[in-house]
Order: C-alpha cells, then structure tokens, then sequence
C-alpha cells in the first residue's frame, strides 16, 4: 500500500475510534470493558458519574472493588461463565459507589476475543434505582388501598351489627334497662377497686383534686355521640393509650371518648402519675364518667359504639394488681 493511501487508512480508523469513543461516553447507560484479571480495560461517563470516580482513578480499580458485598457471589458466578465464553443476556447486580452506596443495575456482558482468546468482558448496565422506588411505591399504594378496603368494610360490617342490636334492644326495654343496671353496678365494682389500688399506691390528695377534675373535663358532650363521631374518637384515643403502653386500649378508649377526654388531656394526665398508676386511674375515670352519666349506660345497653361493640364497652373490666405496685391490666368483657 502506498504511502497517501496509508495515511489515509489511517486517518479513516482514527475517525472510526473518535466516533465509537464518542458513541461510548455520550450513551446514558453504564458501560465497562473489564480484562480477565479483573482490571478495567475503560469506563464510559455514565460510569464515572454513577459510581463517583475520577477516570485517574480506575487504573488502580479492580471490579470487584466495585461490586456490593450483596452481589458478590453471583456476580463472580456470571463473570467466569463470561471467561468461558458465554454471553450474559441479562443479568442483575449490585454494585458500590466510590462513597459505598448501593446502586442496583440490570444489563448485559459479551466478550471480545483476539483470535480464539478472550481478551475483555464488556459489560452494559443501566441504573435501575428509580425503578425499584418506584415499584415499592406502587407496592406500598396497592397494600394501603387493600387495607383501606378492608378498614371500610369492617366498619360498615360493625355498623351493621349496631343497626341490628339497636332494632332487637329497641324492641324490648326491659331487656335495656337491666342491662343499663347491670352496667352500673359493674363500673361502681371496677371505681372502688380502682381507687383502692391507688390509695394503695400512695396516692397524694394533689392527685385525688387531679383525678375530679379530670373525671369532668369542660369539653365533656351533653348528648350521646353518634355512632361514626363516637368511632372515630375512640379510635384517636385507642392508638394514644396504645403509644403510651396501656394494655389493651381499647376497653378504655370507649369511657374515655364518652367522657369527652381528648388526646392531650390524656397525655396531660399521663405525665402528672407513675406508670403504674395509669391504667388504674383511667379506669376509675372511665366508671366514674359511668356513674354519672346515664346516657353512657342506656348507649351500652343497646350496642354502644361500633369499635366498643366488637372489643369491650365503655365501662372497661379491670383487675387490681396482686401486689403492691404491680402493673395493672385491663382486658375486655362484654357487659
């Protein structure tokens, strides 16, 4: 060959490489030719802004340096299926940023060959990242709109269930005002023992003067709740003696809301007494706010709410500590 046409060969397969190179850096996915050995023959851009190196820095790379301690195994797997001379279709790893963050990535690898060796692995990846977030957001949505579902129809399942007591108690009376009795005498039990336990505990005349004023709060109502203004304040209050360690919040959450408590004034009250003390100061809130509301009996004699119908009543069941300062539990019994 000639000297001008050499030259012009020449020329031609350096614009050749300038375009691949171009083709290479330009591309948004991550691309990597690794040697045999380990080390890495180049990186394109999207590589180096992905994984936070410098294109100074990659000689001194090996690749398993950048690969998530998560990957490791299988990634080695693929890597000497690749030296054998398979090509990786697809595949799906973990690899690590400069700075040790995980980046999840999905591509492929082939090989380049001189002769019958295979000098290189190259390798196309794509950050997957955004997809994953935004596949676990769709999984969360999907799951909170099944929960959702299934809260709505619990609900209409229970109001159901209150229209049906509400029609047979309505119906006869005798039945309600027996019950209403029966409920009173129940919440005068659970008053004294309540209040026997804190005497036994110690309990100072500063908190007797808290415990009255508690037990008739200002914003207590006048009239019976209805029966979805009633579910949703015992269900605030529930989840609140739920944070604060209360033993089955709900046998305490229907008293609570029928004696107008409202979250902070529970919380209030919480911070004024021992841990011990508070469930059985809450119970003799509740049967006191019993005691004198009649409507809190007539409520519990027909139903009462939807939540307290399908766990406790208003007026909770409690059982005094066997010991001095023991932790007091409350469970649920139906009146």
């Amino acid at each position: 060959m000639s000297e001008p046409n050499q030259n012009e060969a020449n020329l031609q397969l350096a614009e050749s490489e300038e375009r691949y190179r171009a083709a290479i850096d330009n591309a948004h996915d991550m691309i990597q030719s690794v040697r045999p050995d380990g080390r890495f023959e180049f990186v394109n851009k999207a590589w180096l802004d992905t994984m936070g190196y410098t294109l100074d820095e990659v000689p001194a790379l090996d690749m398993w340096d950048t690969i998530h301690e998560s990957s490791l195994d299988h990634c080695k797997v693929y890597f000497g299926k690749a030296l054998d001379g398979e090509s990786i279709p697809y595949m799906e790893a973990v690899f690590r940023t400069k700075a040790g963050d995980p980046v999840p990535v999905e591509g492929s690898v082939t090989n380049r060959y001189l002769g019958d060796a295979i000098i290189a692995t190259h390798g196309f990846f794509r950050n997957i990242s955004e997809r994953l977030h935004a596949e676990e957001l769709e999984r969360r949505n999907a799951a909170l709109i099944i929960d959702e579902k299934a809260r709505y129809l619990e609900k209409m399942a229970a109001l159901g269930k209150l229209s049906a007591g509400l029609t047979h108690e309505l119906n006869n009376p005798a039945a309600a005002v027996s019950r209403a009795s029966a409920r009173l005498a129940e919440a005068l039990v659970l008053r004294d023992e309540a209040l026997t336990t804190l005497i036994s505990h110690g309990i100072t005349s500063d908190q007797c003067r808290l415990l009255t004023t508690f037990a008739l709060p200002a914003t207590a109502p006048t009239t019976p709740l209805g029966p979805l203004e009633r579910d949703h304040r015992e269900s605030v209050i529930e989840e609140v003696l739920d944070q604060l360690g209360v033993p089955q919040p709900w046998s305490l959450s229907a008293g609570l809301a029928e004696a107008g408590q409202t979250v902070d004034s529970i919380r209030e009250l919480a911070e004024q007494v021992t841990p011990g003390d508070l469930v059985p100061t809450l119970t003799w809130v509740t049967a006191t706010n019993a005691t004198r509301s009649p409507s809190t009996f007539w409520c519990g004699a027909v139903g009462g709410s939807p939540r307290s119908s399908r766990r406790s009543r208003a007026t909770p069941t409690w059982t005094a500590p066997p010991s001095n300062r023991s932790t007091s539990t409350t469970d649920s019994r139906a009146p």
